[in-house]
């Protein structure tokens, strides 16, 4: 019985006309020995070959019953089976939707199957099923001229069949998407993926599947103005069809063979072929080949001077075409339909009741409208959205300039918080931030959800800058609140760039440009919110520019670096250089990192430009360490350096490659990128091998000398502009007013808000209390010899500035260290 039920599977693909005779013989036999499962077997294929042959009213009750006995029994395999082929006869009936839901079905059982008996999951006949389903749907939606759906589906099925060798499968999977390709005008793709498969058609003996390709082909080779070749392999696919008695194939066979005659000029044997064709695709109700053989009889008939003719036929082509397209709507509208009803059925497990069913339908429907204008996330509108509703805005003014106004809002800081906390937390905190917005808006305005950490306002009525500043300024207000999530409370803080209508635009797209333009303004001001000015286009466009040239110097090797010595207070020694990048432009001269460091961060060059400045100054150090032994170098680094993931162990391997300790180099962090982020935990294990950590541009923000106890920092370098404020003549601790009150009596923080008299008291006591914390201290910007005999009294740890030396190349910084090591400055 196996062996029968086998022997009708090998026949569908080599001779289709003996699948019933082997699976009659195997129905009877399963029967009379009670094996049911075989029965169910045996009645799927003698209902595939009744649809073979056309007979599908035969084919579905056999399907039916089969499916029904499969399912009683639990026998999934057999069940997936029987839906395919269910699937097949409903859309051969015409029955678009039924088909789907069929195929569906049946994938869903093999998924379940899948997650149940794993073995059995991974059967050979599984993955054969899973095929088949996936041709199925792809055909379906080839049918419906769906062509990028199709293909999704035939290249699945393609891909499986051809990892595990089921060559039949890899034929049929290649003569669908060729077909595809044919529909889709990529005609010499279609025949160049058709002729590689024949040999192998051939090859395994595959009848049935060798006249579609031959057939296939002969179109491709017409549409490429090749007509001989064309006829050539209709003659091939000629005999095919007569050796297996396909009405269709023929039928199909007759339209490529008279259009290419046609285009050879043999008009007369053109109209006989067409003619012949367009009867039997009458016969057959075959709608495709009824307008297209008529299409193309109709040019033959025009040729040889019957118009009357050609006419009639051109109408009744127009007019079937009409009725084609029709009908593929509403298959299109039933393929939609049956998909809603499949997932609402799965859904309620296919236990509810009708009504519930159409309630779940309707809700499925309204719920897919919602999303399509909505962030998932958030549950605010989405872009979509904003650019539907900014677009009716612009459009309702009756004629008039419409006013309203456009904010584009960036939070800040917001990668650090998905890279230290992690990308659940940051999906929390976006949900907080647009509760907050939403609620701080005034009435008729909406907010929008851009993407990732990005917002849009439209606020309407709105005629001036001031109006929509204003509104911005109350966005600002609602976040300054902390956000606590899981237990961990969370200051954030965003840009607003805004533009108004119509001032600074009157179209989508010129608002929202001018809006992100004057966003990345206050981004990089900091100013928190900045409205568009025509400036700044020309500043993006100078960015832009810079950025490229940048690129440009960077990969050339153009970039150089200076160096300035840190010294030892009261000696004088150098005991570190700091590696200051400079970039020699060709037309402005030699800029710092101020003119062109912003452009670096807000593009992908912060992190090779950080690279090369690392592998620069090890090197250096390398050569002046042979002369100088325990001469230390100090390096800026930003958050995106040390937020990749190979940044420790490449610092790591760079030393060791030089022969240099972890000691020999200490890296300088802000305040604000290394607080609490998870990256720059990484590196403790360095540090207690001898790595340096120091807080760099201490006291140009919110400075905090109490949470510094929980950081990872060796040292603490004050801001240059700490020093601006001290009256340094004749200063002294005893005499001077201006030292106000001593510090040093707790850790509390050390605002850059202090009262001007004040300032010499705030520089003295940070550097007792960070000395007391076991913070060595580096004061930076001393450039006066009133300003060092006042540090040597208040003694910091070390000290650099202009003093001992400008910033200046590494060849000029030698001749200053062999001075400063070899003097005796005491």
């Amino acid at each position: 019985m196996n062996s029968l039920n086998d022997q009708a599977e090998l026949a569908l693909t080599r001779h289709p006309g003996q699948v019933q005779l082997y699976a009659a013989e195997a129905l009877q036999l399963a029967q009379s020995v009670g094996d049911a499962a075989g029965a169910v077997r045996a009645r799927i294929l003698l209902a595939t070959g009744n649809s073979l042959q056309g007979r599908l009213d035969e084919a579905l009750l056999e399907l039916r019953a089969a499916l029904q006995v499969a399912q009683e029994m639990h026998l999934h395999e057999l069940t997936a089976r029987a839906l395919n082929s269910l699937g097949v006869a409903y859309v051969k009936r015409g029955e678009i939707g039924s088909g789907l839901r069929a195929f569906l079905r049946g994938l869903q059982t093999l998924d379940a199957l899948e997650t149940g008996t794993r073995e059995q999951a991974a059967s050979a006949e599984f993955r054969r099923l899973r095929i088949r389903l996936l041709t199925n749907l792809g055909n379906l939606y080839l049918d419906l001229r769906q062509f990028d759906q199709s293909l999704l589906y035939l290249r699945q099925a393609l891909y499986l069949a051809q990892e595990h060798g089921e060559e039949p499968y890899v034929v049929v999977g290649t003569l669908n998407v060729a077909q595809n390709l044919h529909e889709l005008g990529a005609h010499a793709d279609a025949l160049a993926l058709n002729e590689s498969v024949l040999p192998r058609v051939r090859a395994g003996g595959f009848l049935s599947y060798e006249g579609p390709l031959l057939v296939n082909m002969a179109a491709n080779l017409v549409a490429l103005e090749r007509p001989a070749e064309a006829l050539e392999r209709c003659d091939a696919a000629e005999r095919l069809c007569a050796d297996l008695g396909d009405e269709e194939l023929a039928c199909e066979l007759g339209a490529v063979r008279g259009r290419a005659l046609a285009a050879l000029g043999r008009k007369p044997e053109a109209r006989e072929v067409l003619e012949r064709a367009l009867a039997q695709a009458d016969a057959l109700g075959l709608a495709p080949r009824q307008i297209n053989v008529r299409e193309h009889l109709s040019l033959v008939l025009e040729r040889q001077g019957h118009y009357r003719e050609a006419l009639r036929y051109a109408r009744e082509a127009e007019q079937r075409s009409r009725a084609a397209l029709l009908d593929l709507a509403r298959h299109r509208a039933e393929v939609e339909r049956g998909w809603l009803e499949h997932r609402a059925a799965a859904a309620r497990h296919r236990t509810d009741a009708l009504t519930r069913a159409n309630a779940a339908l309707k809700e499925a429907q309204d719920r897919l409208a919602h999303q399509v204008r909505h962030d998932r996330l958030t549950g605010l509108p989405n872009r979509l959205a904003f650019e539907e509703d900014l677009a009716r805005a612009l459009d309702s003014a009756d004629g008039r300039r419409p006013v309203l106004a456009v904010l584009f809002i960036d939070l800040d800081r917001f990668k650090q918080v998905n890279d230290t906390l992690g990308h659940t937390f940051g999906d929390a905190l976006l949900g907080q931030v647009a509760e907050r917005l939403r609620a701080a808006l005034p009435s008729g305005a909406a907010v929008y959800r851009q993407g990732g950490d990005e917002f849009m306002v439209m606020v309407p009525d709105v005629t001036a800058h001031e109006q929509a500043h204003a509104v911005a300024q109350t966005l600002l207000a609602s976040l300054k609140a902390p956000f606590v999530l899981a237990g961990r409370s969370l200051v954030i803080t965003m840009s607003v760039g805004v533009a108004v209508s119509p001032v600074d635009g009157h179209d989508i797209g010129t608002l929202q440009k001018n809006a992100d333009l004057a966003m990345y303004s206050a981004k990089r001001t900091r100013s928190g919110v900045q409205a568009f000015r025509p400036a700044l286009s020309e500043v993006a466009e100078q960015q832009l520019q810079l950025e490229q040239e940048l690129r440009g110097a960077l990969s050339r090797g153009a970039l150089q670096l200076h160096y300035q010595p840190i010294v030892d207070t009261l000696t004088l020694r150098p005991y570190s250089v700091e590696a200051l990048v400079r970039w020699p432009h060709p037309t402005r001269g030699l800029l710092t990192p101020e003119r062109f460091l912003r452009v670096a961060e807000v593009s992908d060059l912060m992190v090779p430009l950080g690279q090369w400045v690392l592998r620069e100054a090890v090197a250096q150090l390398a050569q002046w360490r042979r002369r100088w032994p325990d001469l230390k170098i100090s390096v800026n680094v930003a958050a995106r350096q040390f937020e990749q993931p190979s940044f420790w162990t490449d610092l790591e391997q760079l030393l060791t490659g030089h022969g240099l300790p972890l000691s020999a180099i200490e890296l300088e962090v802000t305040e604000d990128d290394i607080h609490d982020h998870s990256h720059v935990q990484a590196c403790l294990p360095l540090v207690r091998q001898g790595l340096r950590l120091a807080i760099d541009d201490f006291g140009t923000g919110y400075s905090s000398l109490s949470r510094l106890y929980n950081l990872p920092v060796q040292g603490l370098k004050l801001d240059r502009s700490l020093l601006k404020d001290v009256r340094w003549t004749g200063l002294s601790p005893q005499s001077d007013p201006q030292f106000g009150p001593d510090l040093s009596g707790g850790a509390e923080a050390a605002q850059l808000s202090f009262p001007h008299q004040t300032a010499g008291a705030l520089v003295r006591g940070i550097i007792r209390l960070a000395r007391e914390a076991g913070l060595q201290v580096v004061v930076e910007g001393v450039e006066t010899v009133d300003q060092l005999e006042q540090l040597q009294r208040w003694q910091p740890d070390f000290i650099q500035g202009d003093l001992m030396s400008r910033p200046a190349p590494a060849h000029e910084i030698e001749a200053v260290l062999n001075e400063l090591m070899d003097d005796d400055l005491d």
